[in-house]
């Protein structure tokens, strides 16, 4: 078990405001995972904040600002945290850790635009908007990363009764993007996961299958 800090809803939205603060130029971000749930009032606190960046050169400016603001290049990764393929982290001297994404999460999942038309705005600045990403694409976001706590994440959030029409809708556009194969073996994963450690069973138990068969 990690020994690692721990972040609330205020901690976080008070960092977001100071990285937004020190950028100079606009960038456009989201929440993907536990960061997002916590400021849905749906988790108490996270370790990681993790944020995906569309714009290439709006990501090198916020890696810009976060350097200038102390975070440092973290490089005691453990195994499933260096799989999960950020093209950075960075911690601050609290212990914050910011997993930063450019377009591709977890190199299992793409952030589509389905992703960012469902996202709501939480924070809008003059130089940074951060949204939210919709509960059924944290539970994708979730499934793919394959991280301690995802499991019982994944458990909260089937708990809001997602529209799981949203979910099939996002996995039909993920095989087109990442690929069938891939993408579905590491769903599938995390669904037997979900089942054996939450003794939660879904719709997509029944989906998935189906694209093997293809």
């Amino acid at each position: 078990m990690s020994s690692r800090e721990r972040f609330g809803r205020d901690y976080i939205e008070a960092e977001l405001k100071r990285i937004a603060a020190h950028l100079q130029t606009d960038v456009e971000a989201y929440l993907i995972g536990g960061g997002a749930m916590s400021l849905r009032d749906l988790k108490d606190t996270t370790k990681d904040i993790d944020l995906v960046v569309a714009n290439e050169d709006a990501f090198s400016r916020l890696m810009g600002t976060l350097r200038e603001l102390g975070y440092e290049e973290v490089t005691d990764l453990g195994e499933e945290y260096a799989e999960l393929g950020a093209r950075h982290c960075v911690r601050n001297e609290d212990g914050c850790q910011l997993d930063l994404f450019h377009r591709q999460i977890a190199d299992k999942l793409f952030f589509s635009e389905g992703m960012q038309s469902r996202s709501e705005e939480f924070l809008s600045t003059d130089s940074l908007s951060v949204g939210l990403v919709s509960l059924e694409d944290i539970f994708m976001v979730k499934a793919a990363a394959e991280r301690p706590d995802d499991s019982s994440d994944m458990a909260t959030l089937v708990q809001t009764r997602l529209d799981v029409d949203v979910i099939k809708q996002e996995i039909a556009a993920q095989v087109e993007l990442i690929g069938g194969e891939r993408f579905t073996t590491v769903i599938a994963s995390s669904l037997e996961e979900l089942d054996s450690e939450e003794g939660i069973q879904t719709p997509l138990d029944e989906t998935i299958p189906e694209y093997y068969k293809r």
